[in-house]
């Protein structure tokens, strides 16, 4: 059969059977003639060079500051190279997403040159952290062009809000976290960290509601808000007030960028059933910081590829350890199973299939798992675990 997938990494399914040479002729015997041992994968992993979908990417912007440390951004788009045209991010997925955000430096604000000493601007150029301590926040906020008064969340309560704002997430407790509470309001106008990303997750069959009740981001320095998911992928900061958008999945990440001390928003997010099914029956959905990963139960004729999504908080990433070998003895069975480990944050996939044992780790918060074949007991003895551990404490 055809390749799986359009484009890049997926699994082919082709028939095996056993054959003698009878005057000449190739003719089908029982499967008993042949060694079981030396029987070829009937699933074996492929890859389509040729595809129609890829990246594009616009050029970085300016540096968002006039001094000092700032934010460079750019845009991605999933191109239909046929018809030349946008199309919907899924159809670029197994290629590793382009980086859109990194930081840049201009040169010393006047308040470090007083400070320091008078020091020559030099040219823009990329730095590879963007995170800033409080001291220099508040150096930035000092030196920063003055801005409109912010006015306070409360005033944005109404009879509807109000049950739901009285005791708000807020500051710190926000960042680097992972909510999976049906609803919720959380306050990112009080946080120290210039760059805050944290994720709501439902059960699978359900997606997220969200709505901004207050913003007091400045679009011309550079803050900015980002949503982001497996099908989506949006970037806003303009008319941010009573903003709703739904999510296509139940795993929303969100990312807010704030240069003064100060400026955020506040959001208030709920879930709904979805009304647009995004999962197989036998997906499975995994959030906590550790746990065992279980391979679905179905037939060897069931060709339907059953997936895990593990999802823990931001800034952490995830070691997975695999074992797999085959129960039935004499019988080469594990030669049609296949799994496949993706890293969503790059997109690196590793083909898994045969006895195996491996140590596996994602550079991001976000993985997946495909299930291709019969994972029944009878056949296939497959143990899995996972761990999510600081992406801080990666050794270099």
């Amino acid at each position: 059969e055809k390749c799986s997938a359009l484009c890049g990494v997926g699994i082919a399914n082709r028939t095996v059977i056993c054959i003698q040479l009878q005057n000449g002729l190739e003719i089908k015997v029982d499967e008993s003639q042949c060694v079981a041992k030396e029987k070829p994968a009937s699933l074996t992993p492929c890859v389509v060079n040729i595809c129609r979908f890829s990246w594009y990417v616009t050029d970085w912007t300016k540096c968002s500051a006039s001094c000092g440390n700032g934010v460079q951004t750019r845009q991605d788009f999933c191109v239909n190279w046929k018809t030349k045209q946008q199309v919907e991010p899924v159809f670029c997925r197994n290629f590793p997403k382009p980086i859109t955000v990194q930081g840049c430096y201009v040169g010393p604000c006047a308040t470090e040159m007083a400070l320091q000493g008078t020091l020559t601007p030099g040219d823009n150029y990329s730095v590879p952290a963007i995170e800033m301590d409080i001291q220099n926040e508040r150096l930035q906020a000092a030196t920063a062009l003055p801005t409109t008064t912010t006015v306070s969340p409360t005033d944005f309560k109404t009879s509807d809000d109000k049950e739901h704002l009285e005791r708000p997430y807020s500051g710190n407790s926000i960042c680097g976290k992972l909510f999976h509470n049906a609803s919720g309001i959380l306050n990112l106008t009080s946080i120290y960290t210039r760059d805050c990303s944290f994720s709501v997750i439902r059960p699978l069959g359900e997606v997220i509601t969200v709505k901004v009740l207050h913003s007091s981001l400045n679009c011309s320095q550079g803050e900015f808000l980002l949503f982001y998911e497996r099908l989506m992928w949006r970037k806003t900061c303009e008319r941010l007030l009573h903003l709703s958008l739904n999510s296509k999945t139940n795993a929303l990440m969100i990312r807010q960028l704030q240069l003064a001390q100060g400026h955020g928003v506040v959001l208030q997010y709920g879930s709904k059933p979805a009304t647009k099914k995004y999962h197989t029956d036998c997906d499975v959905q995994l959030f906590e910081m550790k746990g065992k990963i279980v391979s679905p139960v179905k037939s060897h004729s069931d060709m339907q590829v059953c997936r895990t999504f593990i999802n823990v908080a931001p800034e952490h990433r995830i070691i997975i350890h695999v074992l797999i070998f085959n129960q039935v003895k004499g019988l080469n069975m594990s030669q049609s199973n296949s799994v496949l480990i993706r890293d969503v944050e790059t997109q690196k996939t590793v083909i898994i299939h045969g006895n195996y044992i491996i140590t596996w780790q994602s550079t991001g918060s976000r993985v997946e798992i495909e299930f291709h074949g019969d994972f029944s007991k009878e056949h296939i003895v497959f143990h899995a675990w996972y761990l999510a551990v600081s992406s801080k404490n990666r050794r270099t």
